[in-house]
């Protein structure tokens, strides 16, 4: 899948989901970095900014995916090369 189908299929994920179901979404994500969002931000946030902060965090989480998938088929294949060359 190319980067722009991964990202166009987490934007078709979201945009169903209501602000209880976003808030949980973005509990359970880990990006990699720290989701530090206090309650008194996230209540004052609309649905819409809401769902913008669950997407670039599930973002974050794909990229994280997809690099060591990459490197997880980069390991593969040097493996592969070097049992080759023995």
């Amino acid at each position: 899948m190319s980067t722009a189908e991964v990202y166009e299929s987490l934007i078709v994920e979201l945009a169903p989901l209501g602000r209880e179901a976003l808030l949980r979404r973005l509990g359970e994500l880990h990006p990699g970095f720290p989701l530090d969002f206090s309650e008194a931000f996230l209540k004052a946030c609309d649905t819409e900014r809401l769902r913008h902060l669950v997407l670039a965090a599930a973002w974050q989480c794909r990229c994280k995916e997809m690099s060591g998938e990459q490197a997880r088929r980069r390991a593969e294949v040097g493996s592969g090369l070097e049992h080759a060359t023995q």
